[in-house]
């Protein structure tokens, strides 16, 4: 609640958060990134300068073991995984660091979009064609998204699906 005093106050609190984080010494090290939007808010105010400020934060980013996407709107964090891509606004084109497993956490009422599945699979085959392919992907989600595991199959070693535990606590992996 206080974050979202700030941001209506001072609009550019949320990008300096970024700063902060994208410059600190220790970044490049971090072995685990959880980006976590729970309370919608990020992303209705400023999905393209979060979009922006992700691509930026991942552009420094070491390898990673785990990527965590605990958000409601993975459009900003994906956008170039959308067709059309989302947030054509971005200076700098998207660059990830090599990832083991992607995690998605969804705690909507409602399966994940065809658009938002579309663009996880089109993240899977970027990495892939990159030569560095995610190891595992694991979706914290009440429902399945239908044919998931086959239409990752040719970039993912192995998906795995948990679902949402009541009260927001996930599964175990």
């Amino acid at each position: 609640m206080i974050l979202r005093l700030l941001e209506n106050k001072h609009p550019k609190v949320i990008l300096h958060a970024f700063k902060a984080i994208r410059t600190h010494p220790l970044l490049k090290t971090a072995k685990r990134l959880r980006i976590r939007d729970r309370h919608h808010f990020l992303t209705p105010h400023r999905p393209a300068g979060i979009a922006e400020e992700a691509t930026r934060l991942f552009k420094v980013m070491g390898p990673l073991e785990e990527l965590i996407l605990d958000v409601d709107d993975l459009r900003p964090f994906l956008s170039p995984f959308f067709d059309p891509p989302e947030f054509q606004v971005l200076l700098q084109p998207r660059v990830f660091p090599s990832i083991k497993v992607l995690t998605i956490a969804e705690r909507l009422e409602e399966p994940l979009n065809e658009e938002c599945v579309a663009a996880i699979i089109g993240f899977a085959r970027s990495q892939s064609v990159r030569g560095v392919p995610f190891e595992r992907v694991v979706f914290h989600t009440k429902f399945l998204p239908t044919g998931m595991a086959e239409r990752l199959k040719p970039w993912v070693s192995t998906v795995h699906f948990s679902e949402v535990i009541s009260g927001g606590d996930q599964g175990s992996v």
